[in-house]
């Protein structure tokens, strides 16, 4: 009896085990969801609000918000790649820079990323934060369009048995003569790793999977190339 109570116990496990790994599976595809027009822009710093970027957010989803002007039907020749927000940690956003200016090189006839921008910087000083520093930015450089991209969230938790991060990054890419937004994005990226022990022999696993997963340095550089690949699969190439 005991034996058959063992089996019905384990086969049960199983069964939800398996529910459980096919929902997961099913969240794990990557979502593109069109979204409203972004406002109208004002000539201040225009930073999302970060508590409504991820409203709808939802859990081990992979949700890409995004919307096209029908106006970009005739992309932009050159676009200039904005810096992001001072506060952000200059290896995150060293990161996140290289990956956007990647991803419009191969989408437009030129770009002015950081190097570049450095040096027109240098040459004419900061212009702040604002759209309007956008404008004349882009304006220098000889560029139609502009770039603006904001890190809405930055986790990272260690709770001994359990590790995650998250990202989350909102880009637009605005037409400089007017300030009008021709593409917008959002997508929140999450990675974990280890688990709830349930016997003294899964607390070393758990503890071994978290702790490396903390530790290893390769987990946000790939967390921000499949975040920012997501977001550009919404951007079509120019003809």
């Amino acid at each position: 009896m005991s034996a058959c109570f063992d089996m019905a116990k384990a086969a049960r496990r199983l069964v939800l085990a398996t529910f459980g790994a096919l929902a997961l599976a099913a969240c794990a595809a990557t979502t593109y969801v069109e979204q409203a027009p972004a406002d109208p822009v004002d000539e201040a710093a225009a930073v999302p609000n970060q508590d409504q970027a991820r409203d709808d957010d939802v859990p081990f989803a992979r949700i890409v918000k995004f919307h096209l002007n029908p106006d970009y039907d005739v992309p932009p020749r050159c676009v200039f790649l904005k810096a992001l927000g001072p506060e952000i940690d200059e290896d995150l956003a060293r990161l996140v820079e290289g990956a956007i200016e990647r991803h419009l090189r191969v989408r437009f006839a030129r770009v002015i990323g950081a190097s570049e921008r450095g040096r027109l910087e240098a040459k004419h000083g900061a212009l702040g934060a604002g759209r309007s520093a956008g404008r004349m930015l882009a304006a220098k450089a000889a560029c139609d369009a502009y770039v603006e991209a904001w890190i809405t969230s930055a986790e990272a938790v260690y709770v001994l048995f359990w590790a995650q991060r998250v990202l989350a990054l909102e880009i637009v890419l605005v037409r400089a003569k007017d300030d009008t937004p021709l593409w917008s994005a959002s997508h929140t990226a999450r990675r974990s790793d280890g688990s709830l022990p349930l016997s003294p022999l899964s607390a070393p696993v758990a503890l071994f999977q978290s702790t490396s997963f903390h530790h290893d340095d390769d987990v946000l550089p790939s967390m921000v190339d499949d975040l920012v690949r997501r977001l550009f699969a919404t951007l079509p190439f120019a003809p």
